[in-house]
Parts: structure tokens; sequence; C-alpha cells
């Protein structure tokens, strides 16, 4: 199109909103070996030693009042936001993920200081 945006098996007059806002729109699925995705977000700061990690019974209040993990969209509002970006929900699962391991590590070291309490009442 005139303003730099493209279509495959689209007409670009159909666009509109926030859809405006992408140059490359298709009208089907993409099939692709790869993609990279470009982005300034990343999760490392899970592992700052100042992260605030979610006691595990607030987490497990929020994910039965919500029925979703926090900082993770609904549903609803994937539906309502007509999809997700792509960088971005990468960002949230990989904090997810983080915070996932630093939850097992934590219950790991529970376990060994039960197991040694456990050894020395024998």
């Amino acid at each position: 199109g005139e303003d730099g945006r493209m279509g495959i098996c689209t007409d670009l007059q159909s666009v509109s909103g926030s859809d405006t806002l992408y140059k490359l729109y298709v009208g089907g699925g993409i099939k692709a070996r790869d993609i990279k995705v470009k982005s300034n977000l990343w999760a490392d700061y899970v592992f700052d030693n100042n992260y605030k990690l979610m006691p595990l019974t607030v987490l497990e209040d929020f994910i039965k009042i919500n029925k979703h993990l926090p900082g993770i969209p609904s549903a609803n509002e994937i539906e309502n936001n007509d999809g997700f970006e792509v960088g971005a929900m990468q960002q949230k699962l990989l904090e997810k993920i983080e915070e996932q391991s630093l939850y097992i590590i934590n219950l790991q070291k529970q376990i060994d200081e039960l197991k040694k309490l456990v050894n020395e009442n024998k």
C-alpha cells in the first residue's frame, strides 16, 4: 500500500483500529521454518535478589478467583484484544517459568530441611 502496509490474501481497506499499526496482514495462516522476534522485554529480573515472589497461598487464591495466572491475560482479554503480541507473551511465559523454578528450588530446600529434621529425630 501507499502507507507501507502490505496484505496477503486480505483487503487492506478492511483493516482498522489498532490493527493499522502493523505493516503486514495475512488473511490466513502463516507457516515458516523460523521466526525471530526482536524484543527488549526479557524476564531475567525474576532472578534479582530484590524480586518479590508471590507467596504460594496468594497465588492459589488468585488462580481460584481469576482462573488464570497473574500477569497472564485471561482468555476473555485475549479475545477482546483480538489476539496477543507474541514477543510480550514470550516474556510473560518466561517470567512464569523462572518463577516456577524459584518455587521448586524453595520447595526442595524445605524438603531437605524436613528430611534433616526427620533423620535427627530417629
